[in-house]
């Protein structure tokens, strides 16, 4: 296993608090976006530890719910049943990417170390279930994105002729993220495969493994009842 040295931290995100009044103490308050964002709640255990650098004291809080390196991933994926079907390690930039693949086959989850750009936070986990056929089915096609509601996912339609991938990428075009009937059946006629995917994307550092769990289990339930 990997061994990474925890260089290269990169602050996400700088806050400026106003300590409170708490009994003979003081206390540090978060909103609740901030706090639902990283899986805080009245209950929640943090670290913290007193750092003193150069002379200047900080503070580190440690222990955050939301978030999850490749050991805890490994670990997980291997207590859940999870297949590995691709490994990409660069120990010397610190940089990983590991796809899985569920029990049934049919779910893919993908996680890509590379959790922020410049300071921005960005969806470094997917979640993909495999593309379902859907050519000429409208009321199939419906069902499948019926399910994706149900578990809180989008669905991903592509074709065959790349038809719909053009269409939405025109600047005249209005067909949002969609087709609609009459578009469904143009791009039926088109190609010959039209398919859609369940997808879910999320940041690991807003996200606990347990949650990316769930949601895969919720979408792997889904393609159970799509094979029946």
């Amino acid at each position: 296993m990997p061994q990474f040295d925890g260089e290269g931290a990169e602050s996400i995100r700088t806050v400026r608090k106003t300590l409170r009044e708490r009994g003979s103490g003081v206390s540090l308050d978060f909103g609740s976006s901030f706090a639902a964002e990283y899986n805080l709640d009245p209950e929640t255990q943090v670290s913290v530890d007193v750092v003193e650098t150069d002379g200047d004291v900080s503070f580190e809080i440690s222990g955050i719910p939301a978030g999850f390196d490749y050991e805890q991933l490994t670990e997980y994926a291997a207590d859940h049943g999870w297949t590995e079907s691709d490994n990409y390690v660069d120990e010397d930039h610190n940089g990983w990417f590991l796809t899985y693949r569920t029990d049934s086959g049919s779910v893919a989850v993908e996680v890509d170390s590379e959790s922020h750009i410049d300071s921005n936070v960005v969806n470094n986990v997917t979640i993909r279930g495999d593309p379902i056929d859907v050519t000429g089915d409208y009321e199939r096609y419906t069902e499948v994105c019926a399910a994706a509601q149900q578990v809180d996912a989008t669905v991903d339609v592509t074709d065959s002729a790349g038809a719909w991938e053009r269409l939405r990428g025109s600047t005249a075009s209005s067909v949002g993220d969609a087709p609609n009937p009459e578009t469904f059946d143009q791009l039926s006629e088109a190609a010959a495969t039209v398919t859609a995917s369940l997808v879910y994307s999320c940041s690991s550092l807003h996200t606990r493994l347990e949650t990316i769990g769930r949601v895969t289990r919720r979408i792997d339930d889904a393609y159970d009842r799509f094979e029946e």
